[in-house]
């Protein structure tokens, strides 16, 4: 039985399981390409001596115990994915209330969630990750995210009655999210990029191919459990007229549940102690890790404009469409059956519901063929055409359902370009152990940095006489949309021109790489580590 996206064939498992142990034996050893160069004959006798001494050492195995080891490496995936999809959902799901129940409250609560997740990406994601390793890590990121639901609980128990308790936790709630949701996003892209390549270091298949599986197949596990967890809030009060407060418990529960749950996943640091990317550096290399790599990396500035417009156009969906188009061109009062927190969980649960399915696609169908490059159009044009569609209509009152449920599902694409397909180029283009930290960091800072921009702008851009584009919010205020409209477009093409570059270079630095390397070298490496063969190279080009 298989389990992965492609399978190498059966006659060669034997080979594969005693190359393995072969990869195992060398797991102490780091040799590079500048450092060492052996004849061909030389390396032959090497790898042949190798092969022939494992397989009599382990002749005993069968390829049911490869198969074994497979299956459980798959599992462990899907097992990381589901209880990181319960917790996340809790927390996504416990923020789009607070935004429809508590107004103003709300917006301020998640600009400082973005404030925070973009400090913790920038100075506390990396230091943690690399010192604990990222299974400790993300166990820790999805701690913090429970202490948020269970703050946000008692912000909403004690509103009206102790406001001083009620803000406190609604302050410090959004803090802990904030910055747990930095260490939890490098840590969770770090765990990712370990498990991918260890996966396909067991089934001896193509290294690039297995990451954008495991990518899809974990932003659909992902999404459906955000779907789920959004429409129990609407299930459970609009029909079952539960108290907000027991929802919020219920939240909690899930949260506590899901992140003790996780200690149980296996440990890639405990597999291989001696491969931490970088704990033998000092406390100020770890904590900047991520600058150190957005300076020395060329890829990296360009990389980082895709998530920063994809945060920026989230944060305009969650705070201008959910807080104000919905409330006033979807006004319940007609409608009884109705209400703001039904109507904003309902678009918001079908926005995760077209990227679960967009990323199902691309994991199952010939999709998973598209170049990597190609989806991010798609991604880019997804994040233009939302802000694109406010500029040709901003009047509330042109406004429908359908509309708006074409919006979120627009914005469902362009969020599968970005939990799938942008996660492992991010993944496969800083593959090296000591990159790893600070690339999946700087990808969760420039969200929040987005995140952060979109939030700010949307509360501070005013104006004085109504019109077009100077609207009403449902608390009176007036605010100027058109030049946050016009950043949201801006920044949607300077992601896409932004990842193309990036792109080229990566390609330049593979094809200069295998330029100059010498035939009869060698790459040897610890766990993240194997014989690399040239096929697997390609994908794993350093860079230049």
């Amino acid at each position: 039985m298989k389990y992965g996206p492609l399978h190498a064939n059966d006659s060669h498992q034997d080979d594969d399981y005693c190359h393995d142990n072969d990869v195992a034996s060398l797991s102490n050893v780091t040799m590079t390409t500048s450092d060492v160069s052996l004849s061909s004959s030389l390396k032959s006798a090497i790898s042949s001596s190798l092969h022939s001494s494992s397989c009599i050492e382990d002749g005993g195995k069968s390829s049911s115990e490869l198969d074994r080891r497979i299956k459980n490496e798959y599992t462990n995936f899907l097992l990381m994915s589901c209880l990181f999809s319960l917790n996340h959902g809790a927390v996504i799901a416990v923020l789009v209330l607070i935004l429809a129940d508590s107004g103003d409250v709300g917006v301020y609560q998640n600009a400082i969630v973005s404030v925070a997740f973009a400090f913790s990406s920038m100075f506390i994601s990396t230091y943690i990750t690399s010192t604990l390793g990222s299974k400790q890590a993300l166990c820790l990121g999805l701690c913090m995210y429970t202490i948020f639901v269970i703050c946000s609980c008692m912000q909403h128990l004690f509103r009206g009655y102790i406001a001083i308790v009620s803000n406190s936790s609604a302050i410090v709630g959004a803090l802990v999210a904030g910055i747990g949701g930095g260490i939890l996003w490098t840590s969770e892209g770090v765990y990712f990029a370990q498990a991918s390549k260890s996966y396909s270091v067991l089934t001896g298949e193509d290294v690039s191919l297995n990451t954008s599986y495991f990518a899809n197949i974990f932003a659909f596990i992902f999404l459906v459990g955000e779907i789920l967890l959004k429409a129990m809030s609407t299930m459970f009060v609009t029909w079952l007229n539960f108290k907000q407060i027991w929802l919020y418990s219920i939240y909690a529960i899930v949260c506590i549940l899901s992140s003790l749950s996780m200690f149980i996943v296996i440990d890639y640091s405990e597999r291989t102690p001696n491969t931490r990317s970088i704990s033998q550096s000092g406390c100020g290399e770890k904590a900047l890790g991520s600058m150190l790599l957005f300076q020395s990396d060329a890829k990296m500035k360009y990389m980082v404009l895709m998530p920063t417009a994809f945060g920026m156009t989230s944060a305009f969906l969650n705070t201008f469409v959910g807080g104000h188009v919905i409330p006033a061109a979807l006004s319940p009062d007609n409608d009884e059956s109705l209400s703001i927190e039904y109507l904003v969980g309902a678009m918001s649960a079908s926005a995760a519901a077209s990227a679960s399915l967009v990323n199902f696609l691309l994991a199952t169908t010939r999709l998973s063929e598209v170049k990597m490059e190609n989806l991010m159009v798609v991604g880019a044009l997804s994040y233009a055409t939302i802000p694109f569609i406010f500029l040709i209509v901003p009047r509330f009152s042109e406004w429908n359902l359908p509309m708006i449920l074409c919006v979120y599902v627009i914005m469902g694409v362009g969020r599968a370009m970005y939990e799938g397909p942008l996660q492992s180029a991010f993944a496969l283009f800083f593959p090296e152990a000591k990159q790893k930290e600070g690339a999946f960091a700087n990808k969760a800072l420039s969200y929040g940095v987005g995140s952060a921009v979109g939030f700010l702008l949307n509360i501070y851009l005013r104006c004085s006489d109504e019109g077009p584009y100077c609207i009403r919010y449902n608390n009176n205020s007036l605010h100027y949309v058109l030049p946050l409209e016009v950043v949201l477009i801006i920044f949607a093409c300077l992601g896409f021109a932004g990842f193309w570059v990036a792109h080229i270079m990566q390609r330049s630095c593979q094809r200069l790489q295998l330029c100059t390397e010498d035939e009869d070298e060698i790459v040897v490496t610890d766990f993240e580590g194997t014989l690399l063969e040239e096929e697997v190279e390609k994908d794993y080009s350093l860079e230049c």
